[in-house]
């Protein structure tokens, strides 16, 4: 509808009724063309492509969700095998450790017996020494103590 038809179609509106009457019946028409009316068949198609497109986000935030999971999972299982690997690496040094530890303990006792064993033989070669230097000098104490016994006090 163009302006000239609307504003011939007031006048005869005028003419059967009057102005206020014709000014009323001219509100109650869309200022456009009936073309673009929306009508209630297009907002039936418009909430049917609405509800597409909203099922396609749905379905985009599925995938989101399940790709989520997936790399949680994943994470989780990368980090459990980091932690084995760790405890593992940890529980062979700890091993290694303990090894060390025992053969330097070992190592040590070996050379306390060796030391051990050279005082004690040091020891019995001073004992036999002081031995072979007493026992002359304690049998010629018995022989002088003998005799003086013999003999008498004088």
């Amino acid at each position: 509808m163009t302006e000239h038809a609307r504003y011939h179609l007031h006048q005869q509106l005028e003419e059967v009724l009057d102005e206020r009457g014709a000014n009323t019946m001219m509100e109650l028409l869309p200022p456009v063309g009936w073309a673009d009316v929306t009508t209630k068949r297009d907002l039936d198609q418009l909430e049917e492509r609405m509800d597409l497109r909203f099922q396609n986000v749905d379905l985009r935030f599925d995938n989101v969700d399940s790709r989520l999971d997936e790399i949680s999972e994943i994470t989780g299982l990368r980090f459990n095998q980091a932690t084995e690997n760790t405890n593992l690496r940890f529980n062979q040094a700890a091993d290694s450790t303990n090894l060390r530890f025992d053969q330097a303990t070992e190592s040590t006792n070996l050379r306390f017996e060796k030391v051990e064993k050279r005082i004690d033989a040091q020891a019995d070669r001073i004992i036999s020494k002081l031995l072979t230097i007493l026992v002359p000098i304690i049998a010629v104490a018995v022989a002088f103590l003998t005799a003086m016994s013999v003999w008498g006090p004088g």
